[in-house]
């Protein structure tokens, strides 16, 4: 799973090993999921794939955000941020349901 509590560290450490002061494009791509039907499915591994799935993508996207239209040094504020997503979670088996 993604230690969501330590994604702004991260961040700033990205920024400062490509020596940056922001980051114009973000691509939220990670994700995962586990076979197991729920009444089988360990809890911790379903906290680690909500974690990954959407609470990563929301944070890295609002730390992203804020330095898009905080960018003063720029005449023109932008940026991208894409969400790549699976259609997997509408074609699922029982043994995906927490995923979906």
């Amino acid at each position: 799973g993604t230690d969501v509590t330590d994604l702004n560290d991260k961040y700033q450490s990205i920024l400062r090993h490509f020596n940056v002061k922001s980051i114009d494009i973000l691509v939220n791509n990670a994700g995962f999921s586990m076979r197991s039907v729920l009444v089988d499915f360990d809890d911790n591994d379903a906290v680690d794939m909500v974690q990954t799935n959407l609470t990563a993508p929301i944070v890295l996207s609002k730390l992203v955000l804020s330095d898009i239209l905080s960018d003063e040094s720029s005449s023109q504020q932008f940026g991208h941020i894409v969400n790549v997503s699976s259609v997997a979670a509408r074609f699922l088996p029982a043994t995906r349901s927490v995923y979906a």
